[in-house]
């Protein structure tokens, strides 16, 4: 059985990576790998103004037909999307932890020298 995506698969995947990166900059940010529920902390206006964003750029409804304003793709590829924004929302956990890591290396030097 071959696991290997389809060009046309994998141009859909990079796109929508692609695209997640090229929107989720400055007042959405934030919302990086915050899909899905429990966004109770983010306001309301923001969450409304990336679901316009989304939708002018076609990424609401991507099973339905395209005269509804939809993609109509498979279910695989509604899925690669999902698994897009993950893995996108994962590289920035990873930068960010990376980034906190060595902020806590940086106080715990000052705190040595601070001691002597």
């Amino acid at each position: 059985m071959d696991f290997q995506l389809s060009k046309e698969e994998q141009n859909f995947a990079d796109e929508v990576r692609t695209w997640l990166e090229e929107h989720l900059v400055g007042d959405f940010a934030d919302l990086r790998g915050r899909g899905g529920v429990g966004q109770e902390d983010i306001p309301v206006e923001l969450q409304m103004a990336w679901e316009k964003e989304l939708a002018t750029g076609g990424w609401l409804g991507l099973g339905y037909p395209e005269e509804l304003g939809g993609r109509q793709v498979s279910l695989f590829e509604q899925q690669l999307s999902t698994i897009a924004n993950q893995r996108q929302a994962q590289k920035h956990i990873q930068r960010d932890r990376a980034e906190s890591e060595s902020l806590v290396a940086q106080l715990q030097q000052l705190q040595i020298k601070g001691r002597e």
